[in-house]
């Protein structure tokens, strides 16, 4: 008896060993990057690059990383150009994003890595250098992009060993020219999102200028209704300069099928404001076949981790009382 309850405490250790080891491995937070300010930096901001150029030029980027572990380290430096994200938030660390075509020239594009892989010593810190080309011909507005580093790591199947990086912007204007911004919008669809039913509208930036501090009010009613089944509000959304994408909300319910009509209405922290109304419909057939495997519709959603631990801990607890039981027996 006592062999049997020394192997179910052994498996709850494991369990929970198994349950705890990738928040372990991806707990290494031990290095940080500075950027090196050249000349032509346009503002206070020491923090990333935002440097005033001109057609033709070029020149030598530099960031200092510092590996503050106790074992060398090999680092990861990539740079791409900004693009913003589902949850409307400007997003450095895509690299493999559909640029707007609207876009003249991604930052990507124009700046060259010296070391994309690079080992620094324990407790050490070493510099790498970006090539910076500027166009030949002029643009307007800013270029936006930045670059990520991350330590180079394996992923294994009990999760990713480090997942945390650095990234610093990198900006590039000609002039102090002021852009208006502009926002266009496309259609509206349903989707599904980490098994989360989802609604989102296709919405792109046309303009290269930065569009910060933007509430954006969503309302989604029936066809020729003035019954708001969906209303969100989502605030602090920032949308890089010429991108596109798709601003996704959760609808967190059942879809049905029918006509619907999609009202927006965003405003940044410089009072412009769009407003766009769309109309969508919801097949039957997408209705239930997103709603068949939608989370968010399942009244009771079976964990079945929490069971087994639960048969665990119960079996545990017979095997003990059992014990006591055998024991008082003895004393008898």
């Amino acid at each position: 008896m006592r062999k049997i309850f020394k192997l179910i405490i052994m498996f709850v250790i494991c369990l929970v060993a198994l349950l705890t080891r990738g928040a372990v491995q991806a707990a290494s937070n031990d290095f940080n990057v500075t950027p090196v300010i050249p000349e032509n930096q346009q503002s206070d901001v020491m923090s990333y690059f935002d440097l005033k150029v001109a057609p033709k030029q070029t020149q030598t980027l530099s960031i200092t990383i510092s590996n503050q572990s106790d074992t060398e380290q090999t680092y990861k430096v990539v740079v791409n150009t900004a693009t913003t994200n589902e949850n409307g938030i400007v997003d450095y660390s895509i690299s493999d994003v559909e640029l707007d075509e609207t876009m003249k020239y991604s930052l990507k594009d124009l700046i060259k890595v010296s070391n994309e892989a690079i080992v620094i010593p324990a407790n050490s810190e070493d510099e790498v250098s970006m090539a910076l080309t500027v166009p030949s011909e002029p643009f307007s507005g800013v270029l936006l992009g930045g670059v990520t580093i991350a330590p180079a790591t394996t992923e294994s199947s009990e999760g990713i060993n480090n997942v945390f990086t650095r990234t610093l912007a990198i900006q590039l204007r000609e002039n102090d020219e002021v852009v208006t911004p502009e926002l266009t919008a496309g259609d509206v669809t349903v989707k599904q999102d980490n098994l989360h039913n989802t609604i989102q509208i296709a919405l792109s930036n046309v303009t290269p200028t930065l569009i910060n501090n933007i509430k954006a009010h969503i309302k989604v009613t029936k066809e020729n209704s003035d019954d708001v089944i969906f209303e969100e509000t989502k605030e602090q959304l920032s949308f890089a300069p010429n991108s596109k994408f798709d601003l996704t909300s959760n609808w967190s319910e059942q879809f049905k099928a029918g006509k619907y009509n999609y009202a927006i209405e965003l405003v940044d922290n410089k009072e412009h404001l769009w407003q766009f109304s769309k109309d969508f419909e919801i097949a039957a057939e997408v209705a239930k076949e997103l709603n068949q495997t939608s989370v968010d519709v399942k009244s009771k959603q079976i964990n079945w981790l929490y069971i087994a631990i639960g048969l665990v801990i119960l079996l545990v607890a017979l095997v003990i009382i059992d014990i006591k039981i055998m024991l008082s027996r003895k004393k008898r």
